[in-house]
C-alpha cells in the first residue's frame, strides 16, 4: 500500500492529473498494480499527498487508513485482488479540518502558500496516522514555507470514523504522533512539544523547543521523550504527566526523528547516524 504523491504542478497552479489515484496497492513480489482508490482526492487536494498509509485490526476487521492531501482521513477495506484492478472500498472518511477552517461567513477560506502566508484556512495531512487502542490519531499541517497557522490534532474511532476528541492547541504540524502509556506527544512547526492524555484529549503540558520542528517527530523510549529542532537542538524529557527536561544538546546539524531497537538509540542527522547504547537494565 503506497501513497502516489499526486499533487500540484511546478507552478503551484493546478493538479495536472486530478483523477489519478492517491493510494495504490502493489503485489509485493511482482510489483503488479492490484488495486487503487477512486476517491478523486486530486480534485480537492491543496498541495500534494504526503502521508503514508497504515493498516491495523479493529474489532477483528483489518482496515487500511490513509491521510489525504485534502485534509480528510480515509479508511478502506484491504484489496481483494483479481484479474482486473479493483477500486478500494471506502469504509468511512473523517474531515480533520474543523468547519471554520474551511469557510467563514459562507465563503471558503484560502489555503496558504509560499507566496501567500496566512494563519487561517484548511490544511492537509502530512504526518502518518497512528492506531492506538482502537482509535486513530492524526494531525494536519502544511509546508513550513507557508508559515505558521492553525492546526488540529484529531482522535477518531477507528471502527466508525466518528470523532472522539480534537484539540486546536496544536498548530500546523508535519509530525507523526508518539504514544506510550496512554500519553501522546507531538511537536508543531512553531516549536512547541505537547503532551496529551490520549483517551480524553486533555493537555498536560507544553514545552518550547527553541526552534521550528518540521524535520522531526517526537519519539518515546525507556521512559524518555526525544525531540529535535531544525536549529540543531536535541531534547530529552521525562515521559509523563509532569514536564521535566533531562537534557538539551546542540548538534552540528539538524537531528531527524530518532528511533530505537534492541536497547540502542539511533539519532540520524543530515550528515551522520549516531548509535547510543542504553544501560543493560534499559535494554529490554
Amino acid at each position: 500500500y503506497a501513497c502516489t504523491s499526486n499533487g500540484i504542478d511546478d507552478r503551484h497552479d493546478k493538479v495536472p492529473r486530478p483523477d489519478a489515484p492517491s493510494l495504490i496497492v502493489l503485489n509485493k513480489k511482482t510489483g503488479r498494480l492490484v488495486a487503487k482508490d477512486d476517491e478523486k482526492i486530486g480534485r480537492r487536494l491543496f498541495h500534494c499527498n504526503w502521508s503514508s498509509p497504515i493498516a491495523g485490526e479493529v474489532g477483528g476487521r483489518l482496515l487500511v487508513f490513509f491521510g489525504g492531501g485534502d485534509g480528510i482521513l480515509y479508511a478502506f477495506e484491504p484489496a481483494r485482488g483479481g484479474p482486473e484492478v479493483p477500486v478500494l472500498k471506502k469504509v468511512w472518511e473523517y474531515d480533520c479540518n474543523p468547519p471554520d477552517y474551511r469557510e467563514r461567513d459562507g465563503a471558503p477560506l484560502k489555503y496558504s502558500s509560499h507566496g501567500r502566508n496566512t494563519p487561517d484556512g484548511p490544511s492537509e495531512i502530512i504526518g502518518v496516522p497512528v492506531l492506538y487502542g482502537g482509535r486513530i490519531y492524526v494531525v494536519i499541517g502544511q509546508s513550513p514555507m507557508h508559515g505558521n497557522g492553525r492546526g488540529c490534532l484529531s482522535c477518531v474511532d477507528a471502527a466508525t470514523g466518528k470523532k472522539v476528541w480534537d484539540s486546536q492547541l496544536v498548530e500546523r504540524s508535519l509530525a507523526t504522533p508518539a504514544i506510550a502509556d496512554g500519553l501522546l506527544y507531538i511537536p508543531d512547526t512553531t516549536g512547541n512539544l505537547h503532551c496529551f492524555d490520549a483517551a480524553t484529549g486533555e493537555r498536560y503540558w507544553v514545552h518550547s523547543l527553541e526552534g521550528r520542528t518540521w524535520c522531526a517527530s517526537a519519539f518515546v523510549a525507556d521512559g524518555k521523550v526525544y525531540a529535535a529542532t531544525e536549529s540543531n537542538i536535541f531534547w530529552v524529557l521525562k515521559a509523563g504527566k509532569e514536564k521535566q527536561v533531562l537534557s538539551r544538546t546542540r548538534l552540528k546539524t539538524p537531528p531527524i526523528t530518532v528511533t530505537a531497537a534492541d536497547g540502542v538509540l539511533y539519532i540520524p542527522t543530515q550528515l551522520r547516524l549516531t548509535a547510543v547504547p542504553g544501560t543493560p537494565a534499559a535494554s529490554p
